[in-house]
């Protein structure tokens, strides 16, 4: 999942910096589509993060 959304994060800034060039409006569409993917990484990354946590705090054995 996270490699998907990165590799499509960094497909479509290449492409929207290239058709900046010949279609303003849908590169910079593209634009910010890739920085929805980014902000969507940036979340599962949170996620997941905090999982990892929860699953800590379970699995503490430090106080017998």
């Amino acid at each position: 999942m996270k490699m998907l959304l990165l590799f499509l994060a960094i497909l479509s800034q290449l492409t929207a910096y290239v058709l900046i060039f010949f279609y303003l409006w849908s590169g910079v569409i593209l634009l910010l589509c890739s920085y929805v993917f980014l902000a969507m990484i940036l979340i599962y990354l949170i996620c997941e993060r905090r999982q990892e946590k929860l699953e800590e705090l379970d699995n503490d054995y430090r106080d017998y």
